[in-house]
């Protein structure tokens, strides 16, 4: 009889460990998804802050053209 209630025991003890760490596995799926998308709106960022770079890089390198236009129209008294 006692073995019977120690054996009852332990596997509602394996039950509640069970359920506690399912619960802790949800919570960190729930944690990951989370952070997965935290991750792709960074990246989406990212992207967007290197096309505004890239967008800069061109503009500067076409008013250094122009600015080189323009000296050369000054110099050739234009």
């Amino acid at each position: 009889m006692v073995d019977i209630l120690v054996v009852t025991e332990k596997e509602t003890d394996i039950g509640n460990i069970e359920k506690m760490l399912r619960a802790e596995i949800n919570q960190l799926i729930i944690e990951k998804d989370s952070l997965s998308r935290e991750i792709t709106s960074k990246e989406d960022l990212l992207e967007k802050a290197r096309s505004g770079l890239e967008a800069a890089q061109q503009l500067n390198a076409q008013i250094e053209e122009k600015t080189r236009f323009i000296s050369v129209l000054k110099t050739q008294g234009m």
